[in-house]
This record gives structure tokens, sequence and C-alpha cells, in this order.
């Protein structure tokens, strides 16, 4: 083999806000519902989620609804920096 090969890869974390006017990302309420915060209703209390203008209340139940189904680690991509 002619030379070396080196292999870089770069951590990506995708962050997505799903409550803009409190600033409540996915990755909050993924951790609230792996504290006990298993409804709506407790989520929005404690990062009140949907108090404001409403409109992430359909994408906050979505979160909360995979994250009690799916009550493992975060998942981390690597992608090839070649």
């Amino acid at each position: 083999m002619m030379g070396s090969t080196k292999n870089h890869y770069q951590l990506v974390l995708v962050i997505m806000y799903v409550c803009i006017c409190n600033s409540v990302t996915d990755r909050q309420i993924q951790e609230a519902v792996r504290q006990g915060a298993d409804t709506f209703g407790k989520v929005s209390s404690e990062l009140g989620v949907a108090t404001c203008c409403g409109q992430c209340e359909e994408h906050a139940r979505e979160v909360i609804e995979d994250a009690c189904g799916t009550q493992h680690p975060i998942e981390i991509s690597l992608i090839s920096m070649a």
C-alpha cells in the first residue's frame, strides 16, 4: 500500500428547535421525558412548550410520543470528512 489514508470524522449533532418562542429543542423535550415528564402537560409545564403562540404544540406532541416510545440514548452520527 502506497502512503497512508487517514479517515477524519466530524461529530454532528442535529438539534432542532421545536418551540421558537421559548427556545425549546427536541433534545430538551427528550431529556424531560427521560426524567419522567411523559405527557404533553408535564413537558409544557416544565419547559414552557406551546405556552406562547401555540404553533409548536403538534410537533412537540410528536417529539414527546417518539421519546416515550424510544427510551434509549440519543443517536450520534459520524460523517466522513475524507
